[in-house]
């Protein structure tokens, strides 16, 4: 299984400022294709499984960037070994 993770502001939790009440990852993961017609099969659903954790929130900044990963670990691939990842 995929899973999107979307961190942001108000671009990526826009679903109170539109008329249908989505927001970007959401339509990422699952198409609405009733609105976005033009898109139907390209949604990461339509490729298999894939679930959506949306922490993107209205008003986000750099600097709680952290605090909105929650729990999520970095890892690196056995291959990515010999790269340093700072956060």
């Amino acid at each position: 299984m995929m899973t999107l993770y979307t961190f942001g502001d108000s671009i990526l939790d826009c679903g109170r400022y539109n008329e249908f009440g989505v927001h970007p990852g959401q339509l990422l993961v699952r198409n609405d294709d009733r609105v976005f017609s033009e898109f139907q099969g390209q949604d990461l659903t339509s490729r298999g499984l894939a679930d959506l954790e949306h922490r993107a929130r209205d008003g986000a900044t750099v600097s709680g960037l952290f605090a909105f990963s929650g729990s999520l670990i970095a890892r690196a691939r056995k291959s990515d070994r010999t790269h340093h990842y700072r956060w």
